[in-house]
């Protein structure tokens, strides 16, 4: 019986080689240079790739043990939530906390950057400044659709008759004298 190709889309070593002797083993010439994307990749040392996760983390661990026994610690509170959420959840963790704990946080940050500058806490740093920003726009958004909201339930009271006509006549001396108003009920002053 003849051997079939896999069903499957993943083709299997004894296929693709089938398929290559098929096809003639077209190579490229051995001057024509390799892809770009692989010269790129190779060119890219290690210091101009952005830090790991892993590495930030680490970063702000030793920073924040580094004072643990003094009163720094006390007030480095914020910073720490960062740290907890950045471990767990990576930066969408960290975006997801209150913009209250982002803005101190970046304070917490920026002074601990004052006493011991690090390339890494520049990156925490620069990643906090993103996120408090994006926090505050969320909650102007979050403000301007409560501004707007509209409620479902009417504002019912209860009054006399001369509490009616009152309201009446006040409400149209607010009326401009050039507006045409229905016949039915409504009086000028």
């Amino acid at each position: 019986m003849a051997a079939r190709p896999p069903t499957s889309k993943r083709a299997t070593p004894r296929w693709m080689s089938f398929a290559l002797d098929r096809l003639g083993s077209k190579k490229p010439p051995a001057e024509a240079p390799p892809p770009s994307g692989i010269v790129e990749r190779q060119r890219v040392p290690a210091s101009d790739r952005p830090p790991s996760l892993a590495q930030l983390c680490a970063e702000l661990q030793a920073r924040l043990l580094a004072h643990e026994e003094d009163a720094v610690a006390l007030v480095m509170g914020n910073l720490v939530l960062v740290h907890d959420a950045l471990g767990h959840k990576g930066w969408a963790g960290v975006e997801s906390l209150p913009r209250r704990v982002l803005a101190m946080a970046l304070l917490e940050a920026e002074m601990m950057a004052g006493h011991e500058p690090s390339p890494l806490l520049n990156v925490v740093i620069e990643r906090l400044r993103a996120s408090r920003f994006a926090a505050e726009v969320r909650a102007e958004r979050a403000a301007d659709r409560r501004d707007w909201a509209v409620t479902d339930i009417p504002e019912v009271s209860e009054g006399t008759h001369e509490e009616y006509d009152r309201m009446e006549r006040s409400w149209i001396g607010t009326v401009p004298a050039d507006l045409m108003l229905p016949a039915s009920g409504f009086a000028r002053p």
